[in-house]
């Protein structure tokens, strides 16, 4: 299929689904709230994303300018970031930065010898207008108790889905005393918070509190040359449960509990000389990218197994296949045969 470095079909697949799945905007419905706007909210949004807090408790922007940590970023930089055109940006940014809405700084400061557009949250009016949303909430989720009907979100254009019985507002602060909103619909367990996704199928596996620190640490020991998890994320939790219940509805592993089954791809993952990153052709995939059910099932097929002879270790593929199969007893799986070359014609063809 080529020489060294050069990407197979499998490759750029795996790559391409890779940034399907992490490739995506973030944005909290206040934030579109207190803006008016839904383009404004996403830049706000994403905005507050660089100064909150990274895994190392530093804030995410490293420039510090006249006492204020900022941004720098030019206007195709948010096209490949959130996916807004420059016309958008012009029309969001003149919203966030307007008199009695001022919700972020913008300035031209000098950024690797070039002049750049740089931009800082106005911390104190963003957080008095998101006190302002929690309040106007709060009365409107109290009514809506008293009288059982549904209501206008806090200003009034948008109602407020009634998709649970509770809310949950997790509400916290960064060094700059920035406060951010989630909220989750109803809750089946101690551990087990649903997303309200029609998708997903009401099994038994979503009734049920499941053992998500299990499955973060069975992936940590497991796939030690991919990046560790810290947290198992809501998205995660709800990726995990439409996994399971796939998994199971499709009769894959008959036998095998759902725990043995995710074991089974972490295994085959780490296994991979490919999905590890260690034959140099990918940067190695991630958690999220594996408990995607299209691609766990393509990791149980084989379709990313070595392709014979040793890995990067100079152990024998087989032998260590047929350790893994027989430890964890993942032997009634029949892996699937894929002719790649013919598979290559077919995709290029369309």
């Amino acid at each position: 299929m080529g020489g060294q470095g050069h990407m197979t079909q499998d490759d750029i697949e795996a790559k391409v689904e890779y940034l399907f799945a992490n490739r995506f905007n973030h944005t909290l419905h206040a934030y579109i709230d207190i803006t008016g706007d839904l383009i404004a909210g996403i830049l706000l949004s994403q905005v507050m994303y660089w100064f909150t807090e990274s895994a190392d408790k530093e804030v995410r922007t490293t420039i510090c300018k006249d006492g204020y940590h900022w941004i720098a970023k030019r206007r195709e930089d948010w096209m490949e970031e959130i996916r807004i055109s420059k016309k958008q940006y012009d029309c969001a940014i003149k919203k966030l930065t307007a008199e009695g809405n001022r919700f972020l700084e913008v300035k031209k400061y000098q950024y690797c010898g070039i002049p750049m557009t740089h931009i800082r949250p106005i911390t104190e009016n963003i957080n008095k207008a998101i006190a302002k949303w929690k309040a106007d909430l709060a009365k409107l989720i109290s009514s809506q108790q008293d009288d059982g009907c549904n209501g206008s979100s806090p200003n009034g254009n948008m109602e407020v889905p009634q998709r649970g019985k509770s809310y949950i507002y997790n509400i916290y602060n960064n060094n700059n005393n920035i406060e951010t909103y989630t909220e989750y619909s109803s809750i089946s367990s101690g551990e087990d918070i649903h997303s309200g996704s029609d998708s997903e199928p009401d099994t038994e596996i979503t009734k049920k509190q499941i053992a998500y620190s299990q499955i973060l640490d069975d992936y940590n020991r497991t796939c030690t040359d991919l990046p560790k998890i810290q947290v198992i994320s809501e998205e995660r939790r709800r990726k995990i449960r439409t996994l399971m219940n796939g998994m199971d509805k499709d009769k894959i592993l008959p036998g095998k509990t759902a725990y043995e089954r995710l074991h089974a791809i972490f295994q085959l993952t780490h296994e991979s000389d490919f999905l590890s990153g260690r034959d140099g052709k990918w940067s190695r995939c991630s958690f999220d990218w594996m408990i995607t059910k299209k691609n766990a099932l393509k990791i149980l097929e084989g379709t990313y197994a070595n392709k014979g002879g040793t890995d990067k270790s100079g152990n024998s593929v087989q032998g260590n296949a047929e350790n893994a199969t027989s430890k964890n007893r993942f032997n009634q799986f029949q892996r699937q045969d894929y002719k790649i070359d013919e598979l290559e014609k077919e995709l290029l063809s369309n």
